[in-house]
């Protein structure tokens, strides 16, 4: 059962998020991806497998079948082997719309030897055709349950009408969070750069008002990037951008230094919030703003007489 819901717009991103990973896993997203704008249709029909009245009957064959059909079951693969006669029409095995209907065959022994041919290679394109079916079939339903499942039921009732497609549902959802998603990246950008400007206005004068911001900020970069805005996926702004406002802090020193060695890996976008921060938590560990366990020094406590 999925653990993923959609009720809110602050759950459109790690909903959309899940709904794209499993379509792409049923092979199904180029048809649903909603932001795609010439995306192709996925007709969805159930095939017919090829009937023995739709063709020619041979020359000589008798005028009623009286022998078991020898048409194949639903759930066969196996070519048609008939006895059919020895002669070949020149003339389309098949009957044209209008044509005299006594000429129609009801058993595939009643088949010319190009019908019986062409009839074997529609049934086995038949069958061909019925098991692409069953698959996509089956891979609509996954995502179509799960959609099901993830929304909330107001969503499901406004957006998922039965009668239509299921890239329907998707684009009806993704047209209704899609002015509280961009709502959502404007506040992200807006924190993100207010906060990375207080240190600069306002000097940070301790390491644990520096050790504050940067839990702040944390926050502020890992919504920034689960919405995708470029200044906080490329590690060459990001780190650009922190190392500027740090300069504001006791830090300055040292992440002037840590930059210096840190701007290859920004350039090539190796580098990850994570092991800034760790570092940079270290730093603030170490400073005077936070005792340091002491070894206590032989002596260091008096000792009452009769208990050394």
């Amino acid at each position: 059962m999925t653990t993923i819901k959609l009720a809110t717009s602050d759950d459109w991103i790690p909903w959309f998020s899940a709904l794209k990973t499993k379509a792409l896993n049923q092979d199904l997203w180029e048809y649903l991806d909603p932001e795609k704008t010439n995306k192709p249709k996925l007709h969805l029909i159930k095939p017919t497998p090829p009937a023995i009245t739709d063709f020619r009957k041979r020359k000589g064959a008798a005028t009623s079948a009286t022998t078991e059909s020898l048409t194949p079951s639903s759930t066969s693969t196996d070519t048609i082997i008939a006895a059919a006669g020895t002669e070949t029409d020149s003339e389309d095995p098949r009957l044209a719309i209008g044509e005299d209907s006594a000429l129609r065959a009801s058993d595939v022994t009643d088949l010319t030897e190009k019908g019986l041919s062409t009839y074997n290679a529609m049934w086995a394109n038949y069958e061909y055709r019925k098991r692409q079916y069953k698959e996509t079939k089956k891979s609509l339903d996954v995502i179509q349950d799960w959609i099901k499942e993830s929304i909330s039921v107001p969503l499901y009732q406004q957006n998922c009408r039965a009668d239509d497609s299921l890239a329907d549902w998707v684009q009806a959802l993704q047209t209704k969070f899609a002015y509280a998603y961009d709502e959502r990246v404007q506040r992200a950008r807006r924190t993100l750069r207010e906060l990375l400007a207080k240190p600069l206005q306002h000097h940070i004068t301790t390491y644990k008002a520096t050790g504050e911001w940067l839990a702040l900020w944390e926050i502020a970069i890992e919504e920034a990037q689960t919405v995708k805005l470029q200044e906080a996926t490329e590690a060459s702004q990001w780190f650009k951008d922190l190392v500027r406002a740090l300069r504001g802090t006791p830090l300055e020193s040292w992440i002037n230094a840590y930059d210096a060695s840190k701007t290859d890996s920004a350039i090539e976008n190796t580098l990850s919030v994570q092991a800034v921060t760790a570092a940079i938590r270290r730093v603030i560990a170490d400073s005077p703003d936070f005792p340091q366990r002491r070894k206590v020094a032989p002596g260091a406590f008096h000792v009452p007489q009769g208990h050394a």
